[in-house]
């Protein structure tokens, strides 16, 4: 034999050694690499926080993750794989890996259930790790700190669009919080989404949302729910951080017939409204919530805030304060990602920041800033900049630099909160006024636009200074919009010898309100003795103002007057008539209901309250949503159980009050979120019963099937059919390559799609066959060491550098049988 047929033969050995040797290598990859534990992080939505900080909420639904020196492939068993969890030096509870069937170089470790983890109550927290029987040096205290509830007002609208009238046609609205308790730096439980059942009737012609007036009418009768006493003393039980109506849908914008608007809202109060059935209108929640804390839009052409949470700098918008056209350079990348109409617009949120969803889906690759536009609502998340800024707002509670808390007076005094419209043509339009007493120090100012106090010798015995603001903030994508009456409203102090107020723009009388000599009286406010009201009810009253004056009125509602913080709610504002209809049926129940009405003459209020009556408590509504995970599973997977219940009395129960069950394992657990693993095969029935404190009952069901793992392996359409037969379990470490194979490179694309799908219709019956014969199960492995050594080098280089290296291996064997029939001459040409 020549030297140059040795060069060949050992050529041809070697590419055969190679393919015959990487699943080899791939396997003992996976199964014997010996992985150190790196580090720790505790995730709560963004694993690393700007500036590297360590900012974490008490309270909130959190994820420990420990990160590999190498992938390994994960032995689940207690003993080996944990995290034991310390606060304060004392333990709290173990946490179990998630569930993995192919090696991975991040363990997540979860709680079972909030309760499970002492509902991660403020403390300092160490953590001890363990993953396949080795620890880690994991040094380093984490603090949890209890921050402050963002108080939401949701208020389902029947909208007129142009003479059609709509109702919002399902509940989904009514959850929409669980999006920005996901993001925001906010324990759970203190989102405090409070639901009007009985909503807001804008179903008149007045109210038309296809012209600009009918929008302004809606959002002014969403800010009539706002209560006086919210002016001054904005954390006084029944005020609210921000009000959201609920419109059914989006509609054409009346002042560009090509475009559609998903919501709109004025300045002046915190009131938004949004089309409940907009896919991503749990992140236009997060968003306008947003903006009520601070923050500025992340998308071309918004209202941008650069010292805050800065847009990319390629992107440009009307700057947070002055309004004047600006661009940010903080550096900021922009979104790459498609959304339905193109490019979303919005700053990115890179892998490198490690967003986890851990109420759902888990790691998350890019996002894209909700506060940006143009994104589905599985595209949004929040940005470090944002994190942070809102968790110096909630948690530490620092001040926004444009506010200041005012102090308390000894003593109350009388204050008038007032409010009305101003066009650039200076014209007033004015609402009623209305006088209270507070004890928050109102201390007058002067400016430009005043409202003023004068009394009787035409001195000024007070004075506030306001703004107006022409632009209103738009809806997500939309730039600020122009409008032609700029709302305006204040406080000013109300001395006892004012005779009227002026509105006054640089140094000019606009308008006065003359005061009344005297103020009205309301008087036989029913129900006028104890009763039980379980539904539609007319309240009256008498009401008489000695000056003659016109009157309007303000009804409200309270539960339970006996319990401090049973809030006062306003079911109508600026009514003119003597009477009500409300159906209390769609109110909060309880023994010590009340209502209070308040009569104004422009200026000058009087209240009188109702009788004591009953009305009936009202169950729990349940929410269970649908599995994240989806509805098959092996036995002792891992399968998340999440469900909100919400009580008109109670609103959102807690923890403690949500109790899973299943129809063939029993009890369950506690908790609005519950990871379940010890179910055993057949098909459950899960139900969640929600129990009041008021002990009434209710409950929603769903269904999980669950299969053992040899059922799995024949019949489930995740499998490889054929190479599970063959090596005998679906979790061989060559099967797990090909799965894995399959699911980034094949279902990716339509081609590949086409090809799984024609591999489920065909190889169940080929594995049948295989699995009856140890020779095909042998030849079959034999056969698919090629396929599995060809799917590794995919996943570890890619898999266009695997394609060029067996190209170019195809052509070294090619040259190589060449040269060996061209020298032994027994070859056809």
């Amino acid at each position: 034999m020549t030297s140059k047929e040795r060069i060949t033969r050992f050529g041809i050995s070697l590419i055969l050694a190679l393919v015959l040797w990487l699943p080899l290598l791939a396997g003992n990859a996976l199964v014997h690499a010996q992985a150190q534990i790196t580090s720790v992080e505790i995730n709560q939505a963004l694993g690393v926080q700007k500036d590297n900080s360590q900012n974490y909420v008490a309270g909130k639904n959190t994820v420990v993750r420990v990160f590999l020196s190498e992938a390994a492939t994960i032995d689940p068993d207690k003993n080996k794989t944990y995290v034991n969890v310390l606060r304060d030096g004392s333990p709290i509870t173990g946490l179990s890996p998630k569930k993995y069937t192919k090696p991975v170089n991040v363990v997540d470790f979860f709680c079972e259930s909030m309760l499970a983890c002492g509902n991660w109550a403020a403390g300092d927290y160490t953590f001890q790790a363990m993953v396949n029987g080795q620890g880690g040096n994991v040094n380093g205290t984490y603090k949890f700190v209890y921050g402050s509830s963002i108080r939401i007002l949701a208020v389902p609208v029947k909208a007129n669009y142009g003479g059609t009238v709509k109702s919002i046609p399902n509940n989904k609205w009514k959850t929409m919080w669980k999006f920005l308790q996901r993001v925001y730096p906010i324990a759970d439980g203190n989102v405090k989404w409070t639901i009007r059942e009985d909503g807001l009737d804008a179903s008149a012609p007045s109210y038309n949302l296809l012209t600009n007036e009918g929008q302004y009418k809606v959002w002014s009768r969403l800010k009539d729910f706002i209560l006086p006493i919210c002016k001054t003393k904005p954390q006084s039980v029944g005020c609210f951080d921000l009000i959201v109506g609920f419109i059914p849908e989006s509609f054409t914008d009346p002042d560009d017939p090509t475009s559609t608007l998903q919501g709109f809202m004025w300045p002046g109060a915190p009131v938004n409204v949004s089309a409940a059935t907009d896919e991503d209108a749990p992140a236009t929640v997060a968003h306008e919530t947003g903006h009520v804390y601070g923050l500025g839009d992340t998308y071309n052409g918004g209202t941008i805030r650069c010292g805050v949470n800065p847009a990319p700098n390629s992107y440009s918008g009307k700057e947070w304060v002055t309004r004047q056209p600006v661009t940010c350079s903080a550096g900021r990348p922009a979104s790459t990602l498609t959304g339905p109409y193109g490019l979303v617009s919005a700053t990115q949120i890179p892998e490198s920041a490690h967003p986890f969803d851990i109420g759902d889906r888990g790691v998350l690759p890019e996002m894209a800033d909700f506060m940006g536009s143009g994104g589905k609502q599985a595209q949004n998340w929040i940005t470090t900049d944002a994190y942070d800024w809102l968790y110096r707002r909630l948690v530490n509670k620092e001040a926004d630099p444009a506010s200041r808390t005012p102090a308390d007076l000894a003593s109350p005094q009388r204050l008038l909160s007032f409010y009305g419209t101003m066009t650039e043509a200076d014209v007033v339009e004015l609402e009623p006024w209305k006088s209270f007493m507070d004890t928050t120090e109102v201390s007058d100012t002067s400016g430009p636009l005043m409202v003023r106090a004068v009394n009787g010798t035409g001195s000024i015995v007070a004075s506030t200074s306001f703004t107006i603001d022409f632009y209103a903030m738009s809806p997500p994508g939309r730039p600020m919009r122009k409008v032609t009456r700029a709302p305006f409203s204040g406080v000013i102090r109300f001395p006892s010898d004012t005779v009227k107020f002026q509105i006054v723009k640089n140094g000019n009388v606009l308008t006065e309100v003359p005061v009344s000599a005297n103020s009205p009286s309301v008087s036989n406010v029913s129900p006028a003795s104890t009763t039980t009201i379980p539904g539609p009810y007319t309240i009256t009253w008498n009401a008489n103002d000695p000056d003659g004056s016109n009157l309007t009125y303000m009804v409200e509602y309270n539960a339970d007057v006996t319990r401090p913080d049973s809030p006062w709610m306003i079911l109508v504002d600026d009514l003119t008539t003597t009477s009500w209809q409300e159906d209390f049926s769609l109110l909060p129940g309880g023994s010590h209901a009340k209502i209070r009405v308040t009569a104004d003459d422009g200026v000058l209020s009087t209240s009188a309250e109702s009788a004591e009556f009953i009305v009936p408590v009202k169950k729990p509504e349940v929410f269970i949503d649908e599995l994240p995970w989806g509805d098959t599973y092996t036995a002792g997977s891992d399968i998340l159980l999440t469900a909100e219940a919400f009580d008109p009395q109670d609103e959102w129960l807690p923890n403690d009050k949500l109790k899973w069950t299943s129809n063939l394992s029993g009890t369950l657990g506690y908790g609005s979120e519950l990871i379940v693993n010890n179910l055993g095969a057949g098909t459950h029935i899960i139900t969640l019963t929600a129990t009041n404190s008021a002990g009434l009952v209710s409950d929603a069901s769903t269904s999980v099937t669950v299969t053992d793992t040899q059922q799995q392996s024949s019949s489930s359409s995740t499998s490889c059919f054929i190479a599970t037969a063959a090596y005998g379990s679906f979790l061989h470490p060559y099967v797990q390559i090909l799965r894995e194979f399959r699911d980034v490179f094949l279902i990716v694309n339509p081609m590949g799609r086409s090809f799984v799908e024609w591999y489920y219709r065909v190889s169940p019956s080929i594995a049948e066959v295989i699995m009856t014969s140890d020779a095909l199960k042998a030849g079959v492995r034999i056969a698919l060491l090629p396929v599995v050594g060809i799917s590794y080098l995919s996943l570890t280089i890619g898999i266009v550098p695997t394609l060029l290296m067996l190209l170019l291996l195809a052509a070294v064997a090619w040259l190589c049988l060449r040269s060996l029939c061209r020298h032994r001459r027994n070859c056809l040409n």
